[in-house]
């Protein structure tokens, strides 16, 4: 039987700079498989700054690379993918990511100002 530990990976775009896409590659670690869950996010003007980014104007793509399969056909607008703390997306199903590979994080911002973000992929590490 399986063990399951709760953990969460992190994808962090500090900033994301105006018009611009990036990707970010998170590394699941090699001691077990990752059962995502739940993903979150905080969208903020500048690090200093209290106030959240209701609705981030920036397209998100997930890439499991591990399969090497795309978890959607194209970019999602922020808030339809990504939740809050109060509020976190969870998943209709569990994604279990393979031990030692990669999901793959792309943000394009759509708007003409830097964001500050970071993601968080909630789930469960499951040991052999």
């Amino acid at each position: 039987m399986a063990t399951r530990d709760f953990f969460v990976y992190s994808a962090e775009f500090l900033p994301l700079g105006s018009l611009s896409t990036v990707s970010v590659n998170v590394p699941v670690q090699a001691d077990s498989d990752f059962e995502l869950t739940q993903l979150t996010g905080d969208v903020r003007i500048n690090l200093t700054d209290e106030s959240v980014v209701a609705d981030p104007d920036c397209l998100v793509t997930l890439i499991d690379q591990g399969s090497g399969r795309l978890l959607m056909d194209r970019g999602q607008i922020f808030p339809n993918l990504i939740g809050t703390a109060q509020r976190p997306s969870i998943l209709p199903m569990p994604k279990m990511i393979r031990a030692n590979s990669v999901i793959q994080v792309t943000l394009q911002n759509l708007v003409a100002s830097a964001r500050q973000i970071r993601i968080a992929f909630l789930g469960y590490k499951v040991f052999p």
